[in-house]
């Protein structure tokens, strides 16, 4: 059995947090992040005798637990890595910014981190007629649901960021029903993607990218969790694979971080045809993001912005 290190953070800054956890990705190796831990006994003595048993939680229900959790000190983020090199070299780094004590280091089998994380994916409700399910709960098809099976470091739904992007393009894209071709600009796990799949009937191709092969192959995976987007013409795409992307799409998601979004500015705007959705992005990151858009002179003008806790996302269309 192979064995994981695990190291749990208890920064409470989001900003600091937001940069840490991209450095453990970028230069430690980490293979995946648990970032929101939902005990069923946590939710009983929050609710009390509002508890639910079984089914979904409402939205406004899962925010209040949440937020008490966050009010408590009780929501902490845990980072994992199969390196023990790599995971003493990202203790160094937290010791470098005074932060050794904000961290705490364990070893365990991988079995324990997939029942871990599989018992805190519960199922989201994004709005009244649209659900994140895990995939090994699906019973049957249903148009008002997708399952996603997460694996190590991609994108379940818990995070406000891919809830934020889902939002906006069910209740802010009136059109949805037209858009033809989307392209998920750093899939994860293709949750997306596979979203735009289940509530655009017109679509007709859905181009997945990420600069991981590990996310491309849990895309793939999600895919054939759902019939609605193995009817597709889906793309798995590398980077190096850009020659085989089309020249535009009439919805892109660029859910990453700030840096990633400037950084590649120009790939993602030449490629919106209609529609931009971008997230990653904590409160007040937006604001950078449309005045660093706005200078290249493209026609695509923000139309709404979301924030959710201490995250936020924009809504863009090119006008005529």
């Amino acid at each position: 059995m192979n064995h994981y290190y695990f190291i749990e953070l208890d920064i409470k800054d989001e900003q600091l947090l937001s940069a840490i956890e991209a450095e453990a990705f970028k230069s430690f190796g980490c293979e995946g992040v648990q970032e929101f831990t939902l005990e069923e006994e946590e939710v009983d003595r929050i609710l009390g005798e509002r508890s639910y048993s079984g089914g979904d939680l409402p939205l406004e229900v899962l925010e209040e637990v949440e937020q008490t959790l966050i009010a408590e000190g009780k929501v902490k983020r845990t980072l994992y890595f199969s390196d023990p090199t790599q995971a003493q070299g990202f203790i160094e780094f937290l010791r470098g910014w005074g932060l050794e004590a904000n961290a705490k280091a364990q070893e365990g089998e991988v079995r324990d981190w997939n029942e871990n994380w599989k018992k805190n994916f519960k199922t989201i409700e994004v709005t009244s007629s649209f659900s994140i399910v895990p995939s090994w709960e699906k019973k049957e098809e249903d148009g008002d649901k997708i399952f996603i099976y997460p694996g190590m470091g991609f994108g379940t739904g818990n995070h406000e960021t891919t809830f934020l992007c889902l939002k906006l393009m069910l209740e802010e894209i009136e059109d949805l029903n037209s858009i033809k071709t989307c392209l998920d600009f750093g899939c994860g796990s293709g949750i997306l993607g596979i979203g735009a799949s289940r509530k655009s009937q017109s679509l007709e191709r859905v181009d997945y990218l990420d600069i991981d092969q590990e996310a491309l192959n849990n895309t793939e995976y999600n895919i054939g969790f759902n019939s609605s987007a193995e009817a597709k013409d889906n793309k798995l795409l590398l980077p190096s694979d850009s020659d085989k992307m089309l020249s535009s799409y009439d919805l892109v998601f660029a859910n990453i971080l700030k840096h990633t979004l400037l950084e590649q500015a120009d790939t993602i705007l030449s490629k919106t045809g209609k529609y931009l959705i971008v997230s990653g992005l904590l409160k007040g990151q937006e604001q950078d993001i449309c005045v660093a858009y706005k200078q290249y002179g493209t026609k695509l003008e923000p139309v709404k912005t979301l924030i959710k806790n201490d995250w936020s996302a924009v809504l863009f269309k090119r006008g005529l």
